[in-house]
């Protein structure tokens, strides 16, 4: 949802072709920031980076439709959501393959099954959530929505008592 929201909320103050960059900056940020959280989890458990990178993401995706209307600004707004963001995809799947939540190895493959066709149909129902606030409301109100369901849906992830439980492994040294 977010590239999209941000070509939408961006292309009128920037045109397209800015706002197309900026879309991009979002998501080599996260290409990122996403790792470097995961080395955060994989330290202190998921529930504290997940939720503080939830609210800094959602922060900052806010502040590109209600901050200052300067390039700058802006770029620094998008930057930031993109490296907060985090990771929910890896954490479940870490969730799912420590063999503590599933009964056995076949209901763990049936899980990781149903995740990844999950994940396809966010890929489709994301953007064209935002395409009908565009078209029903605004492009702001975009914007405000992916902060929304971002924010909700890292914290229905954090409050499951698995994401509680999950303890990260003893630390090693790096190679």
């Amino acid at each position: 949802m977010a590239p999209l929201a941000i070509l939408l909320s961006s292309a009128p103050p920037y045109g397209y072709a800015t706002a197309s960059g900026l879309a991009s900056l979002y998501l080599i940020a996260s290409a990122i920031g996403g790792p470097q959280l995961g080395r955060l989890v994989d330290r202190r458990g998921q529930t504290l980076p997940f939720t503080l990178g939830a609210a800094v993401s959602s922060a900052a995706l806010l502040a590109i439709v209600v901050g200052p209307q300067q390039q700058a600004c802006t770029a620094l707004a998008v930057l930031v959501a993109g490296a907060a963001k985090p990771p929910l995809e890896a954490g479940l799947r870490s969730l799912i393959g420590t063999g503590h939540l599933m009964p056995s190895r076949s209901h763990e493959r049936v899980a990781l099954a149903l995740d990844a066709a999950l994940q396809e149909l966010i890929y489709i129902a994301g953007p064209l959530l935002v395409a009908v606030i565009v078209w029903s409301t605004s492009a702001a109100a975009a914007m405000g929505a992916t902060a929304a369901v971002g924010a909700a849906g890292t914290l229905l992830v954090v409050t499951t008592p698995p994401s509680h439980a999950w303890r990260p492994a003893a630390v090693r040294a790096a190679d």
